[in-house]
């Protein structure tokens, strides 16, 4: 399980690289993961201090440090 949520966390960072600050829903739809698989690639990347996330209004935004 760990491999998997370290790729998808590749592929997130290389999303947010390419295209900069973008929505979770948006990463969720490019990606086609589930919302958990999402979420622990997310903390992963937050653990590491890769990524930032930000609440706007009802959505949340993540983008690279």
């Amino acid at each position: 399980m760990s491999e998997e949520v370290g790729l998808l966390a590749g592929k997130i960072w290389n999303l947010l690289n390419a295209t900069g600050e973008v929505s979770v829903l948006v990463l969720k739809t490019r990606l086609g993961v589930t919302n958990s698989l999402l979420y622990l690639a997310l903390g992963w990347l937050m653990r590491e201090e890769k990524i930032y996330i930000k609440k706007q209004m009802k959505d949340y935004r993540v983008g690279l440090h």
